[in-house]
């Protein structure tokens, strides 16, 4: 577990390790679509040495293992201060079929050993989670009983637990909005980076534009959005972070700003000598490699907010 600079949480917890072939403990995952292509997980593994390529030929070589320290550490109050914030699983996908259902329920049940704390689960993988918060409730109370030898059940879904899933471009929010919207959750959220294209994230939405009350809570709490960073980064046209945030804005749904990436430019169109409508790009410049001093951003998308949700460890918008 790692204070972590990313800005929309306060610490990085992994869990969920790899035990290869050669009996060195590793990172793994499998890449499951274009938000994968220049992941920064297997990035790390490969420069420490310790896994990678992401691949189901590496996979097969490789066993998840739970590391019994680190559940530990997130019960520590010493370690985990109550009220943080934990992004759970940045160096792999917790919900990826090759994870069995026992160790989720161990994750889970360590969740609700913490009720001070929130966990942040972001999978690319939502309708598996769908299935298994579906049916693991049992199977959690069981292990937080015999933790705590108390016959009390416990709250579900967990009051505590904020599931996300990544939508980097429209043919992904077709597939995984309407599952994560299927899914149990006390709070739900997109974490739409790095983003690739403009994303309509109203696709599954039960709701009525323009109809809002207020008794009405929207079916996503919360939007993260981000260009990409690192070597290879894709470019980001600053326009669909603006249609995101108008939507967010419409919908009553929290928006996040995280970084505008290594590569935003704008778009548009302009006159030319003889009056005639031409489309343009132009390079955002930056300063940050990652795009992530608002001070440099344009300042109607220097907005940062988190979800309001009801219990009161968490905070609401800022």
């Amino acid at each position: 577990m790692n204070r972590t600079a990313i800005q929309w949480t306060d610490f990085t917890s992994n869990p969920i390790k790899y035990q290869h072939i050669t009996g060195d403990t590793v990172w793994s995952c499998v890449k499951v679509s274009a938000g994968c292509q220049n992941c920064y997980a297997e990035a790390l593994a490969k420069r420490f040495g310790r896994g990678g390529p992401f691949t189901v030929s590496q996979m097969v070589i490789t066993k998840p293992v739970l590391d019994e320290a680190e559940l530990k550490a997130l019960l520590s109050v010493k370690r985990l201060p109550p009220g943080s914030k934990v992004f759970v699983g940045d160096m792999t996908d917790i919900f990826g079929e090759w994870v069995p259902d026992e160790m989720i329920d161990r994750l889970y049940a360590t969740f609700a050993l913490r009720p001070d704390v929130v966990f942040q689960v972001l999978t690319k993988r939502p309708e598996r989670r769908r299935n298994f918060l579906t049916a693991a409730h049992e199977a959690v109370w069981r292990i937080v009983r015999e933790a705590t030898g108390s016959g009390a059940g416990i709250p579900w879904p967990l009051p505590n637990v904020w599931e996300g899933t990544s939508v980097e471009d429209q043919d992904a929010a077709d597939v995984r909005i309407p599952a994560l919207l299927a899914t149990p959750a006390a709070v739900r959220y997109l974490s739409v980076e790095p983003l690739l294209g403009p994303v309509d994230i109203m696709v599954g939405f039960q709701w009525a534009r323009g109809s809002l009350s207020d008794h009405y809570k929207p079916p996503i709490d919360w939007v993260i959005v981000g260009g990409e960073s690192g070597a290879g980064a894709r470019p980001m046209d600053i326009a669909w972070a603006r249609s995101l945030r108008d939507q967010c804005a419409a919908a009553g749904v929290a928006f996040f700003m995280k970084q505008m990436g290594a590569r935003p430019y704008r778009s548009g169109f302009a006159l030319d000598p003889v009056g005639d409508s031409e489309s343009y790009t132009e390079p955002l410049p930056l300063r940050d490699s990652h795009g992530g001093d608002m001070a440099e951003w344009p300042a109607d998308l220097r907005v940062r907010e988190f979800p309001v949700v009801n219990h009161g460890d968490t905070e609401g918008r800022s």
